[in-house]
């Protein structure tokens, strides 16, 4: 990821999820991938021993924890039916990962 996606990272956490940090949370990271070249991670963004972060992509790598089986498919999301998140946050857009953006889902 480039630090500028690193600071806006930070920015999402800073005004929309100040109100939880000392609240349980999970934190959904979808596409969260760190490719070749790539900088810091959003799980270092959201450190904090409250929340539990959660690397979401299509296909295994550094800082997934999570893989979507056939994302173009309108696959589910690969967890429990009791899992549910309090804050989700799209790291790549389909201009930089080269998804097709009617597959986005808005992120």
């Amino acid at each position: 990821m480039h630090e500028s996606a690193f600071r806006k990272a930070q920015l999402f956490r800073r005004t929309m999820l100040a109100p939880f940090e000392s609240a349980a949370l999970d934190v959904l990271d979808v596409g969260s991938a760190v490719v070749a070249g790539g900088h810091a991670s959003n799980r270092e963004a959201f450190a904090n021993p409250h929340w539990r972060y959660v690397g979401l992509d299509i296909e295994a790598g550094p800082n997934v924890d999570l893989i979507v089986a056939e994302p173009y498919a309108g696959a589910k999301l690969p967890m429990h039916r009791s899992t549910s998140w309090r804050a989700a946050r799209c790291s790549n857009t389909p201009s930089s990962s080269g998804s097709p953006f009617w597959r986005s889902d808005g992120c």
